[in-house]
C-alpha cells in the first residue's frame, strides 16, 4: 500500500539491493525502474537465469556494482552501465592527520552496522587486548556507524575490562585509563589514518580496500558476519582482504600485528570520477525522456 500510495507521487523508482527489492518495488507502481544491484557481482555470486529474467522486464536502467556483472547483464539483453561505484563516492580525506602522527601505528575497526555489531565488537575488543599485550604502543580508532547506538553499545562491552566515556567519545580501558580508543562516525578519518583495519562490516570493508588499506576479518555473530560471507567477500576485494579462519584471539592478534607491520605507509587513493554524478545524470535523462 505505501508503495502504491507513494508511486503516484514519482516519476521514476530508484531501487538499491537485491532484485527481491526490485519486484517488491514493482508492486502497484508503474514508475520508470532504475536498479542499482549491489548485493550480487559476478565475481562472487551471479544473478541466476530468473533474476536476469525479472531484472530485464522490470529494470528501465542498471547500474552495476563492477564492469564484469555489467558485461554479464549486457549480454542478457539488459540496459546496463557501469559508471563506478557511488558506496565510493563522497570521501574527503584529511589532508593531515588529525588524531595520530604518520609514525604512529594505528588499528581502524569496523564491526558493521546492523544488530550484530554489538556483539562483533565486544569480540573484537577481546583481540585489541591481545594485541596490546604483544604491542602497547598500538593506537585504535573504531569507525561508528551512524545506525549503531552508543547506549547499546556501551551495555554489549560491560562485561569486558572497557568502557565509554561521555561526551568525549572515548572508549577507556579500565584496567589502565591510558589505553583508549577514540570513536568516530567519519569513517574517511578511519580510513586515513589506519594502517589497517579490523573489519566485520560489508560497505565499509570494500571502501577501507578500495582505497588502498588491507582488512582482517573473521567469523562474527550474525548474518551479516559468516565465514561464507567473508569469502564471497574475498573473492570480491582480492589480496587486501584477508579472512582468519579461526577465532583464536591469539592466531588473529598476530595475524593483525603481521599485517600492521607489513603495511607502514599510510596512503589512499582518491577516486578519480563521481559514480554518483553519473548515474543521477541518466536517472534525470530517463526521467525527463517520453
Amino acid at each position: 500500500l505505501l508503495i502504491k500510495k507513494y508511486a503516484k507521487l514519482c516519476t521514476a523508482t530508484v531501487c538499491v539491493g537485491d532484485v527481491f527489492c526490485l519486484t517488491i518495488s514493482s508492486f502497484f507502481n508503474k514508475t520508470k525502474k532504475v536498479f542499482l544491484p549491489t548485493a550480487k557481482s559476478n565475481l562472487f555470486m551471479k544473478h541466476s537465469k530468473i533474476e536476469l529474467l525479472l531484472i530485464k522486464k522490470l529494470a528501465r536502467l542498471v547500474f552495476a556494482r563492477d564492469q564484469a556483472t555489467t558485461d554479464s547483464l549486457k549480454e542478457a539483453g539488459i540496459n546496463s552501465f557501469y559508471d563506478g561505484n557511488p558506496m565510493f563516492d563522497g570521501f574527503k580525506f584529511p589532508n593531515e592527520n588529525l588524531l595520530f602522527s604518520k609514525n604512529q601505528k594505528v588499528i581502524g575497526v569496523a564491526p558493521g552496522s546492523k544488530q550484530e555489531a554489538y556483539d562483533n565488537f565486544a569480540y573484537v575488543l577481546k583481540v585489541i587486548n591481545k594485541i596490546i599485550e604483544k604491542d602497547s604502543e598500538i593506537h585504535f580508532l573504531l569507525g561508528k556507524a551512524k545506525s549503531l547506538n552508543i547506549n547499546k553499545l556501551a551495555k554489549a562491552i560491560r562485561h569486558t575490562n572497557w568502557q565509554i566515556l561521555e561526551p568525549e567519545n572515548i572508549i577507556i580501558n579500565s584496567n589502565n585509563p591510558e589505553l583508549k580508543i577514540y570513536i568516530t562516525e567519519d569513517f574517511s578519518s578511519v580510513i586515513a589514518e589506519s594502517n589497517v583495519l579490523i573489519g566485520l562490516a560489508g560497505t565499509a570493508n570494500e571502501q577501507a580496500v578500495y582505497f588502498g588499506k588491507p582488512v582482517i576479518c573473521f567469523k562474527g555473530f550474525g548474518p551479516q558476519s559468516t565465514k561464507k560471507r567473508f569469502r564471497e567477500q574475498k573473492k570480491l576485494l582480492g589480496d587486501l582482504l584477508f579472512f582468519i579462519d579461526n577465532h583464536s584471539l591469539n592466531i588473529i592478534a598476530d595475524k593483525t600485528l603481521f599485517l600492521l607491520n607489513k603495511f607502514n605507509k599510510k596512503q589512499t587513493i582518491q577516486p578519480q570520477t563521481s559514480a554518483s554524478d553519473s548515474i543521477t545524470k541518466q536517472i534525470l535523462n530517463l526521467i525527463i525522456a517520453n
